[in-house]
């Protein structure tokens, strides 16, 4: 069965930023912006490199001549897009450290563990749209060779080390690699403020819960689709992702 997850929109994703920090906005630019571009230039060069090598490989493999008036172009997986649907909704996608490695994680598909208990139990964040709230841990958590006492609840979905993210930018894959180490279960511009439920946090000193309860996208008119999952964070450093109600269908 082909179980796939990727880094683009809503990301279940593990990211530690290695980009160097810019200084503050200077002629219109912007930190976010700058980040951006510089993970987007990287991407850009060893795409040329990956284009140059699919060039040379399609001109072995083409036909030697289109048929009639009929051009053929060889599609490898490149040509035509291909939707990728969001299929973790009612599972349970586990991050362990890969021993004896400290900055690399193997992953486990399983079945759905939203814990509805710590929902219950948990203390309501005040989010608002493009918001953010520190959380102390109750335990030292190890992510990609760092320790840290605390993270930043996102509103957008997402969780971060050593500064909070509350920008209004679109969610895309350069803000996701090129900004602070990131935990991003579903990388969405998310309103917590429109949820009767809301983002709930339960602190334990074996774990950290993280709830995001029927909490819609946000949206000029009306309400958006409504979203609910878990991030859960252990002393050992494993992270589960508990999806219990997706609504987006597609990436």
């Amino acid at each position: 069965m082909d179980r796939r997850f990727t880094l683009l929109l809503a990301v279940p994703a593990l990211i530690s930023s290695g980009f160097a920090r810019q200084i503050p906005s200077i002629c219109g630019s912007n930190q976010e912006l700058r980040k951006e571009q510089l993970f987007l230039h990287r991407q850009a060069v060893r795409a040329r490199g990956r284009a140059q090598f699919e060039q040379v490989r399609n001109a072995a493999l083409a036909p030697s001549e289109d048929i009639g008036d009929i051009a053929i172009l060889p599609d490898d997986g490149g040509v035509v897009a291909r939707r990728n649907p969001f299929n973790l909704d009612q599972q349970t996608l586990r991050f362990r450290l890969a021993p004896p490695m400290t900055a690399a994680y193997q992953y486990q598909l399983g079945a759905g563990s939203y814990d509805a208990g710590a929902v219950a139990a948990g203390t309501l964040l005040p989010l608002a749209d493009d918001d953010t709230r520190e959380v102390r841990l109750a335990f030292p958590f190890p992510f990609f060779g760092n320790t840290y006492q605390s993270v930043f609840v996102n509103s957008d979905g997402s969780l971060t080390f050593s500064e909070g993210d509350n920008s209004g930018t679109e969610r895309t894959l350069g803000r996701l690699a090129g900004g602070a180490p990131r935990i991003a279960a579903l990388f969405e511009d998310l309103d917590p403020s429109q949820s009767k439920a809301g983002v709930l946090v339960t602190s334990e000193p074996n774990r950290l819960v993280v709830s995001w309860a029927q909490v819609p996208e946000f949206s000029v008119f009306g309400t958006g689709g409504m979203e609910t999952f878990q991030v859960r964070l252990y002393p050992d450093g494993h992270i589960d992702f508990a999806y219990a109600g997706i609504t987006q269908e597609a990436r």
